[in-house]
C-alpha cells in the first residue's frame, strides 16, 4: 500500500512539471488518473457543474464495466459517490433527490443522541448507550456516502491497486465533510489501512438490478454501501439492535430490547440464525479473527454452544412445518415451543418472522385472538426489523384487522378434513 501511495505522488510531482504545452507520457492505466481529476475544475464542484441530467458528475473515469459517478446533490448535499456498473448508476440517477433521504413514514433518530463513542479495552471505539433507551426507539440513521458494485470487489481480474486507485477517484468527490467523516476509520486514527477494507468491513448490501431476471430473480446488480455513522457499531450474534434500509437507502439501527445506560449497541451484520460454526467462519473471513460474543463463546461453557446449536436446528425443522400448509401435525404445542426457543436465544432482532409464523397458524388452527396477538406483535417487530412499509408489515395488519377474513382462517382444520 506504501508503494501505491509513494506512486500516486511521483505521479502529481511529474504532473506539476509538464508545461502547458507538453503531452504527459503516461495513460489512463496509470495512478495519474487521481492527477486528472483532482486537476480538473468541473470535479472540484460536481454540483454547479453537473455533465450529467440530474446533478450527477461522471469524470469518465473506469476500469472495465465498473466507472466513478457523484453527486454532491443527494442526501440534501450531504453527497454520494459510486463505483458501479452504468445498470446500477441508472437506478442511482433515477431516485436523484431521493437518494439517501429517508422516506416519509420512516422516525428519524433521536437528537441529541442517546449514546456516545467510547474507547473499550479490547474492543476499540464503540457506540455506548448514555441514557435507557427503549425497545423501538431509532438509534441512528444513515444515509449512504459510497456505493460499490460487489463484483468490482470480488473481481479477480481487477487488481487490488486498481481498486483502490478508483476507490480513492470516487471519494476525493464527496463533499469535503462526508469525506473526512467516511475516512475517520483510515490509519492512523482508525483500524482500516485501505479503502477496500474499510468497505469491507461493513458489508451492507442491495441490488440495484433493474430487469426480472426470471427465477433467479433481478439481474446481478448487488452493490455494498458504506455508511459513515456506523462506523463504531460492532458485530454481536445476539444483538440488542436490528437494522433495515429503506427505498432510499438509508439505513436505520432500532433498539429491539431495552438497552440500559452503559451498555453497548451492537448489531449483527449477518443472520443470528446460522450455527456457531458457521458465524464463526462467517466472521473469520470478515474480520480475520474469531467472533467472541457471549453467544459464541457460550458464557463460557461449550456446552451451552452444543445446546445453542440444538435449539437452532430444532427452530428450522418446526419453522419448515409451519410453512408447510399440507403438513397435518402442526399444533399449538409446537407454535408455544418456537416462541421458547426464540427467547433462549436471544433472537430478539428476527423475531418479526416468527410471530408471522404464530399468526398464521394460529390463525390457519382457529385461534383467531391469539392470531390477532401475534400479528400485531409481527408489525411492532416488523417495522422495527424492515420498516414502516414493508410487505410483511402490511400483510400482517391486514390479519391483524380480520382473522376471521384472511385467507389462513382455520386452513389447517380444512386441509385436516379433505384428507
Amino acid at each position: 500500500m506504501a508503494r501505491l501511495w509513494s506512486t500516486i505522488l511521483l505521479a502529481a510531482a511529474s504532473l506539476a512539471m509538464v508545461s502547458a504545452t507538453d503531452e504527459p507520457q503516461y495513460k489512463f492505466e496509470g495512478n495519474d488518473a487521481i492527477n486528472n481529476v483532482a486537476g480538473n475544475a468541473v470535479a472540484a464542484n460536481p454540483a454547479a457543474n453537473p455533465n450529467l441530467p440530474g446533478g450527477w458528475y461522471d469524470p469518465e473515469e473506469c476500469y472495465g464495466n465498473y466507472c466513478v459517478y457523484a453527486s454532491h446533490r443527494a442526501a440534501n448535499g450531504r453527497g454520494v459517490v459510486a463505483v458501479t456498473t452504468s445498470a446500477s448508476f441508472e437506478k442511482l440517477k433515477r431516485m436523484d433527490k431521493s437518494l439517501g433521504v429517508p422516506v416519509p413514514n420512516e422516525k428519524e433518530a433521536v437528537d441529541p443522541p442517546l449514546y456516545e463513542i467510547k474507547e473499550v479495552p479490547g474492543r476499540g471505539k464503540v457506540l455506548v448507550a448514555n441514557t435507557t433507551i427503549k425497545r423501538g426507539t431509532k438509534i441512528v440513521v444513515s444515509q449512504p456516502a459510497l456505493v460499490v458494485h460487489r463484483k468490482f470487489m470480488d473481481d479477480e481480474e481487477v487488481d487490488d491497486e486498481d481498486q483502490e486507485r478508483l476507490l480513492k477517484i470516487a471519494v476525493d468527490l464527496l463533499p469535503e465533510d462526508t469525506r473526512k467523516h467516511l475516512l475517520a476509520r483510515l490509519v492512523p486514527q482508525g483500524e482500516a489501512k485501505t479503502l477496500m477494507e474499510l468497505i469491507r468491513s461493513r458489508p451492507f448490501e442491495d441490488n440495484l438490478g433493474l430487469n426480472w431476471a426470471g427465477p433467479e430473480g433481478y439481474d446481478n446488480e448487488k452493490n455494498l454501501f458504506a455508511y459513515p455513522e456506523l462506523e463504531h457499531i460492532p458485530h454481536h450474534c445476539q444483538p440488542n439492535a436490528a437494522f433495515h434500509i429503506d427505498m432510499a437507502y438509508v439505513h436505520h439501527t432500532t433498539a429491539v430490547r431495552k438497552i440500559e445506560a452503559g451498555e453497548e449497541i451492537n448489531i449483527s451484520y449477518f443472520s443470528p440464525m446460522m450455527l456457531r460454526a458457521d458465524r464463526q467462519a462467517r466472521v473469520e473471513e470478515w474480520l480475520g479473527k474469531p467472533c467472541t460474543c457471549s453467544r459464541c463463546t457460550g458464557h463460557g461453557d461449550l456446552g451451552n454452544i452444543a445446546k445453542s446449536d440444538a435449539n437452532l436446528m430444532e427452530i428450522e425443522a418446526i419453522e419448515k412445518k409451519l410453512r408447510d400448509y399440507e403438513s397435518k401435525d402442526v399444533t399449538t404445542a409446537m407454535l408455544s415451543r418456537l416462541l421458547a426457543l426464540y427467547e433462549a436465544e436471544g433472537l430478539k432482532s428476527r423475531y418479526s418472522d416468527m410471530y408471522e409464523l404464530l399468526a398464521i397458524n394460529y390463525n390457519a388452527l382457529g385461534y383467531n385472538k391469539k392470531a390477532i396477538k401475534y400479528a400485531n406483535l409481527a408489525v411492532q417487530a416488523g417495522i422495527i426489523e424492515d420498516g414502516p412499509d414493508s410487505n410483511d408489515v402490511i400483510a400482517m395488519r391486514i390479519l391483524a384487522k380480520s382473522g376471521l377474513e384472511h385467507y389462513s382462517w382455520k386452513m389447517r382444520i380444512k386441509n385436516q378434513r379433505l384428507a
